[in-house]
């Protein structure tokens, strides 16, 4: 049995719960080099990108600016809070539990692609319709219909990447 969440836009900044181990994300070199994208973007211009509010960008470009500290990276099952996360109650697993999880479950994240739950990643928040480019990001426009590698939104980026490698 094999289990798929989404990624949930609300996210942990720590964790007290300790996990018998953790993993790498498979695609992690790539969420970094989206996240330093991501970082050079000025407050404003991300909250457009984002569709979100001016606090909730400022949040997410500091969030981005530190995206290389390991010491704000946590397990993924831990790190998002959305209400699936709530029910799950990781901070609850047992050792076995965790185990467990990791063999069957899989998140999808627009930034790290697929990932398992113990993968440390980093707080951040990114929409499936931003769209990723060689000098910046700026918001999909689905009439268009564009899909190069260099000019691909999130939701066809992560396609491309789950066909490439999975866990």
């Amino acid at each position: 049995m094999q289990i798929i969440l989404a990624s949930a836009k609300i996210m942990n900044d720590r964790t007290t719960v300790k996990v018998p181990y953790t993993s790498v994300p498979v695609f992690e070199k790539d969420a970094e080099r989206s996240a330093m994208e991501l970082a050079q973007i000025p407050v404003d211009e991300l909250s457009k990108v984002l569709h979100c509010s001016h606090a909730i960008a400022l949040e997410n470009h500091n969030r981005y600016q530190s995206f290389l500290n390991e010491d704000e990276k946590q397990p993924a099952v831990l790190a998002y809070f959305g209400q699936a996360y709530k029910y799950l109650e990781a901070k609850d697993f047992s050792n076995d539990d965790f185990d467990f999880a990791q063999k069957h479950l899989h998140i999808l994240s627009f930034l790290y692609g697929m990932l398992r739950p113990l993968d440390t990643i980093h707080p951040y928040r990114l929409e499936g319709k931003v769209r990723r480019k060689r000098l910046g990001i700026t918001v999909f426009q689905p009439r268009l219909k564009v899909c190069t590698f260099a000019r691909t939104n999130y939701y066809e980026y992560g396609k491309q990447r789950q066909v490439q490698e999975s866990p």
